[in-house]
């Protein structure tokens, strides 16, 4: 079982891990669908850059009032 510090060490090595993993690939290779309803990388790392954002809104929401409400997110928004 993972702890929470484990989980915290992970998530801080994530966006150098994912940038490292991407250093010097050309743009055909990461924008480039595996499969016509799959992901590209840049896609990839694109949702989870929005994620982040969103979350962090939603993370000041909670602090800021005794009952936030939340505007609806599309999991599938592929904007970048």
């Amino acid at each position: 079982m993972t702890t929470a510090s484990e989980q915290t060490e992970r998530m801080r090595r994530t966006a150098d891990d994912l940038a490292a993993a991407l250093k010097g690939m050309p743009e055909s290779i990461v924008a480039k669908r595996p499969a016509e309803n799959a992901w590209a990388g840049k896609e990839v790392v694109c949702h989870l850059r929005n994620t982040e954002e969103s979350f962090v809104g939603r993370f000041l929401t909670i602090l800021a009032n005794d009952e936030p409400k939340f505007l609806p997110i599309d999991p599938d928004d592929r904007r970048h």
